[in-house]
């Protein structure tokens, strides 16, 4: 059985980490290799407008798949799950999607598109 806990430590991956305004507080983590998409938000990543776990989606219906400790919420997916868009070119692909936040009290939507970058050398992982 796979756990992002083994990914972290079979494969190579590229990680990018967004913060809105000041560098300590990050909003978003995204990590992803050729097979899995992974993604850490804050609850309040569109703009201190809080949502619940089941009010934020990978792409336009993938769920929450676990609310850490720290009260941030984890997306972990195969990469052609969730609409996720790969797309190739020559040494690198591009993994594309959003995270979208759907109120379950009004009709209030946001999207936010997030994107990952392999490189070919991480696609093969040194076993």
């Amino acid at each position: 059985m796979w756990t992002f806990q083994s990914f972290r430590r079979n494969v190579n991956v590229f990680e990018l980490s967004v913060s809105q305004g000041h560098p300590d507080l990050l909003s978003m983590k995204v990590r992803c290799s050729y097979f899995w998409f992974y993604a850490k938000i804050k609850p309040t990543l569109f703009h201190n407008l809080y949502m619940n776990p089941d009010e934020a989606f990978l792409g336009d219906d993938c769920p929450v798949t676990y609310v850490s400790p720290d009260a941030h919420y984890e997306f972990f997916y195969y990469s052609n799950k969730c609409g996720i868009v790969t797309k190739t070119f020559q040494e690198t692909l591009l993994l594309q999607t959003k995270i979208k936040y759907l109120s379950s009290n009004s009709g209030d939507m946001a999207e936010m598109p997030v994107s990952c970058v392999v490189t070919k050398q991480a696609w093969i992982s040194p076993f």
